[in-house]
Formats: structure tokens, sequence, C-alpha cells
């Protein structure tokens, strides 16, 4: 009915414009105004009519059958239902978003998410916003104010940082394990010269360091924490390197920036445990197949583009050669180290602690058990470390110290990674007692200057 009005009105308005059959300025306004309206009101009509409004209704319905909501939580929940709803089931939802997505990127040049910023030559960086951290943890990030340096650490926090690692090296330590602590780089920090200029300028001018730069150089001069600056090693391969080290779009490093940060880990150990004697795996070891026409679905729909016009991202899988340890990895030697290949996460109760666990069995590994605790970027990892062991474990495992997995298990070495947005905005690390206690214990048995120095 209201289309139908509108049609009427708009019709008369435009005879009314019209002198002679000639088309004026004034009733090209009218038609550009009567477009306009007819982009609303149509869709919105076709909402409101067959299969869309019985789902509204229906949702409507269980939202009234609710018998906990009354009053005012009542009319709330009503109110956002309608809305959810209706924007879910909204006719030409997805073509909308899609244009509005092409204009502000394809034409004005900026993302249309703030969680995402369009830098230079078609890279993505991590943007602001909400992230979520674990399974129903959410937390908030800003990742471009961080690499300007307007969020620094503060000396309390970097301490707190200092002792809650040092108390998980001795804990580890105390039974005869290796811990390192490993903190991943963001794109920004790889590939800074793709940022956005206006980004650049203001780097430029502040010229003070990332919360990267600061819990590194302070874990470096103050801490007996072993750890390694990634950084520094994807840095120097950048230059010549013959596959990209992360994507342009998603935000993670590609399997060659996650086999170079391999590496680096690998070399690290060896210098502080020499005694593991661990030889990494050479990039002649695989064989590398590269599809030039992926496309990261998730980040497509988050800028709300359309993913089968946007599949130009590079996508790397390593394929064991034969008779390398890697090849005797469950598929990786018909399939390769992918994503796809990787083991899916399962809920395990680990004597108390139920983390999301991966684990991948390998015959011809060297050491009996190895652990890796951190989030995506070390997962992709995963692969990699599993030449080294008969049996390979992951658990994701941000900022805190789960104790389970150590009582169904002595590692050979454990590796702690922590990507360096979430070690910005998140609260700060602690331990269980027994694990604080350890440091404790170990100051009293080590003599004073020996501490000193």
């Amino acid at each position: 009915l209201v289309f139908a009005v509108g049609l009427v009105v708009m019709a008369t308005m435009f005879l009314k414009a019209t002198r002679g059959g000639v088309l004026t300025e004034r009733s090209g306004s009218v038609i550009v105004t009567f477009v306009f309206l007819g982009m609303i009101i149509a869709p919105m009509e076709r909402t409101l009519d067959g299969n869309s409004l019985s789902l509204i209704e229906q949702a409507i319905e269980k939202t009234l059958h609710k018998q906990e909501l009354a009053g005012w939580a009542r009319l709330t929940a009503l109110r956002d239902t309608l809305e959810r709803e209706f924007s879910a089931n909204f006719v030409l939802r997805e073509w909308l978003v899609r244009l509005n997505a092409r204009i502000k990127i394809f034409i004005f040049g900026f993302s249309p998410t703030q969680k995402a910023i369009l830098g230079q030559n078609g890279m993505y960086f991590e943007g602001f916003g909400g992230r979520r951290v674990e399974a129903g943890v959410v937390r908030s990030f800003d990742n471009i104010t961080d690499y300007m340096g307007l969020s620094p650490f503060t000396q309390g926090e970097l301490e707190a940082w200092r002792i809650a690692l040092e108390e998980r090296y001795y804990w580890l330590k105390q039974r005869g394990i290796p811990y390192l602590f490993v903190l991943a780089p963001t794109k920004a920090l790889i590939y800074p010269e793709n940022l956005p200029e206006s980004i650049l300028r203001i780097k430029r001018r502040v010229n003070r360091p990332t919360r990267y730069e600061q819990l590194l150089n302070y874990l470096k001069a103050h801490s007996v924490t072993p750890v390694v600056d990634l950084r520094k090693a994807l840095l120097k391969a950048k230059s010549n390197a013959p596959y990209p080290l992360y994507y342009k779009t998603d935000f993670h490093w590609t399997y060659y920036g996650s086999f170079l940060a391999y590496q680096a880990i690998i070399n690290a150990l060896n210098h502080y445990y020499p005694e593991l004697r661990l030889s990494p795996a050479r990039l002649s070891d695989f064989e590398v197949k590269v599809k030039k026409n992926w496309v990261h679905l998730k980040f497509m729909n988050i800028l709300g583009l359309d993913p089968l016009k946007n599949q130009n991202e590079t996508y790397l899988t390593f394929f064991p050669k034969p008779g390398v340890p890697w090849a005797s990895v469950d598929s990786f030697g018909k399939k390769g180290i992918s994503d796809y290949t990787l083991p899916k996460a399962r809920m395990t109760n680990f004597g108390g602690d139920p983390l999301p666990m991966r684990r991948l069995e390998n015959p011809e590994g060297e050491l009996p058990l190895i652990y890796i605790q951190g989030d995506s970027f070390v997962e992709k990892m995963m692969g990699f470390f599993s030449g080294h062991a008969k049996e390979t474990v992951d658990y994701r495992a941000l900022t805190f110290f789960p104790l389970g997995p150590y009582k169904l298990g002595k590692p050979d070495f454990m590796i702690q990674e922590l990507l360096s947005m979430y070690a910005l905005e998140q609260r700060l690390p602690e331990n269980h007692r027994v694990v604080k206690a350890a440091r404790v214990k170990a100051l009293e048995d080590t003599p004073a200057h020996s501490r000193a120095q």
C-alpha cells in the first residue's frame, strides 16, 4: 500500500515537473528521488511479505513465550528480536552490503569495518574493536594505536610479565622441561611500508616503541626466561623471500611465514638448550604447492565482499619429500601440511583443565613428546614441529598457564607462543600458587651475587 501511494505521488510530481515533454532540472531531481525511495521501499515491502515475514513472526513468537522475560526486559527483547530478524531477512541485504563494501574499498579507498584497516597495495591490517580470544571470551583491541606507540606498557605491567614468565620457567626447570617464550609479531610489524600513509606519518613523528618491542627488550635485559624475537628472522627473510610471509587479506602468516618462525624457534631452543641438538627442517625438505586463486571466506564476509569475485590470495601447502620425518605424520605425505590437514581441536580435560587440544603422531619422531601452547599462529607451526617427536600436543591457552597437561606427560620441551596483540589488552598473566612458589624457591637457593649478575 505504501509503495502504491508512493508511485501515485511521484507520478503526479513528475507530470507537474515536465514542460511540453522536455525533462527539466527539477524533473531530474524528482526522478532521482523516486529511484532512491524505490530502492528503500520496494525491498522493505518484499521483506514484509511471504517467507521473510513468516520467519520474523516465528522469532517474535519464541521471544514472547520465554517465561523469564517480563516488563521492560520483555519489551527490550522484542525490540532486539525484531531488529535482528528484520536485518537478517531484509531482501537485497547481501547485495546492498557488497555494494557498500565495493564503494568504500575501490572508490574511496578505506575499509568498511573498523576491525580491518586498508593499507597500501591492497594489504589489510588489524584494526580495533572486539575480538574473540577464547570460546565465549571477547576482548577489545586497538592495534593501530599500539603500532604508533601511543599505548605503552607501564613499568609495573612489564615487571608483572617478567615475574609471571619466570615463575613458569622455574616451575618447568624443576621438572627438567626446557621452556621458551615466543612473541609472534602482527603483520604491521613485518610489512609496515604497506600501512596507510597517515599512520606512517604519525609513527615517524611520535617515534615510540610498540608494546611488542617494549616487552621483548625488557625481558632480554632483566629476565632469565628464554625468549625469541621472531620479527628479526622474518624481516631478514622478507626481502628475498620466494613466497609472501603474511596474507594480504587475512591477518595470519602464510605457511612460509610459519615455516620461518618454526626455524627461528628451533635455533633458539638449540641456543638456550644445546643438549637438545635439534635439526630444523630445510625448505628443500618440501615441495611447495602454490595456489594463486585462494580466498579467505571469513575475512571476505567481514569486509562484505563477494568471495567468488575476490579469489586473489596465494595459498601455500608444504608436501614433505619421501624419507624426511614429516612424511610419516598422518596424511602429510599425501596431502601436505596446511590448514586443511591439521587435526581439528577437541576439548580435552587435562586433569581439571578443559582445553581445545590437537595431537599429531609421528613414528619417526626423535623425541617422545613435545608441548606447544598458544593461539592460531602456533597452530600453523604444529605440522613442522611434529617432525621432531613421536607425539606433538598443541593446546590453546593464551596468557594463562594451565597445569593439567603436565599431569598426563612430561614433554621434552615446551613452547609458549603469544601473538603480540593478545599481550596488549589482556589482563596481566597469573599463575597457580605452586608455580609462583617455584620462583620463590629458586631465588632463595640462588646466591645474591649470582642473581645480580
